[in-house]
């Protein structure tokens, strides 16, 4: 979900930012167009250090959180076999266009700061994002109540009460899917006016689900039943959906819940979330996939910091990602033996 304040909207956006007119700002909708609002912040940044006002940002090393980069250009895990179980000998992150998606990642990071190549952005985005530094940073619903709780903390140092702050928060803070269009070849910097329908294509995240599994020489399997029939009751779930923003998957819950909830199943229904693999071999690919987002991330800072760019086109991207293809396979079974 991307997390974004409603008072930091530019006062323009309607007239500048809705070429459709349809009362969604072009940023929130495809990715050209927040490249370009965030190229904007940066341009217009007049801090002395540069480093007051950003546009988008995330961790871009984190597969998890900056996986449209690759599944929306038909980059896959795992394929399957002829029974629909999960393949893990066919490791898919070099299929298709998956150069052009992370061609998009080395763009947009040149937007960012050196955080975007490691853990910094995932860590303070509840900061950044309260404090205006961040106009917009990417994360799970489950985070909602962190963002609120640091936004309310950044009112109240307004001079708000605690009551008066939390309701500003609340009011003010918006979580949205991340934008639904991608440009098919991958070049962020294209005026999204002069492009069609069919020089886009849709946006595709990573999700998973939460669940309780009870081990099989516990010696209190009933106690244990007892305990996940109480956190997966309606009040339970539904309180955590409150609380926490969660998209709840108990259809009772669901139903009530409306929203975030309903907006999740559309996409899971259109095939725009992509669900982790639910099978061992999925531990092996994170460190792998990470080491090369990062570099790929990192290549946006190497020729500012006088260095020689590693990844100058996506003939030297394909390398990476089909290296993240064998040093997966090799996690699990070469390196297994």
């Amino acid at each position: 979900m991307l997390f974004y304040r409603t008072d930091m909207l530019p006062e323009n956006w309607e007239s500048n930012w809705d070429d459709d007119k349809n009362g969604v700002a072009d940023f929130l909708e495809n990715w050209n167009d927040l490249y370009a609002y965030s190229k904007l912040l940066r341009d217009t940044d007049s801090s002395a250090n540069k480093d007051s006002q950003y546009g988008f940002m995330a961790s871009l090393n984190n597969l998890y959180l900056s996986s449209q980069f690759v599944l929306s250009y038909g980059a896959y895990i795992f394929g399957t076999n002829d029974d629909g179980t999960l393949n893990p000998k066919d490791i898919g992150f070099a299929a298709n266009d998956s150069v052009y998606g992370l061609s998009a990642l080395k763009q947009m990071a040149a937007l960012m700061n050196e955080g975007c190549i490691d853990d910094t952005i995932t860590l303070n985005r509840y900061e950044k994002i309260a404090n205006g530094t961040y106009f917009c940073a990417v994360s799970t619903p489950d985070t909602y109540s962190l963002f609120i709780e640091k936004l309310a903390l950044q009112y109240e140092a307004g001079g708000l009460s605690k009551e008066e702050a939390t309701s500003k928060a609340k009011e003010n803070l918006m979580m949205v899917e991340l934008p639904s269009k991608m440009p098919a070849n991958g070049d962020l910097s294209t005026d999204s006016s002069s492009m069609s329908d069919d020089d886009f294509v849709d946006t595709v995240v990573m999700g998973g689900v939460n669940g309780y599994g009870i081990s099989s020489y516990t010696e209190n399997r009933e106690a244990c039943l007892e305990f996940v029939n109480f956190a997966t009751s309606y009040e339970m779930i539904k309180t955590r959906a409150d609380m926490l923003g969660i998209a709840a998957t108990r259809k009772d819950v669901a139903k009530d819940s409306g929203e975030v909830t309903d907006m999740i199943f559309n996409s899971l229904a259109e095939g725009r979330i992509y669900l982790m693999p639910s099978i061992k071999a999925v531990d092996q690919i994170w460190v792998p996939a990470q080491t090369e987002m990062a570099d790929i991330a990192k290549d946006a800072f190497r020729l500012k910091n006088g260095e020689t760019e590693k990844y100058p086109s996506v003939t030297e991207i394909k390398v990476a990602v089909e290296r993240i293809n064998q040093n997966v396979y090799d996690a699990i079974y070469t390196l297994a033996d």
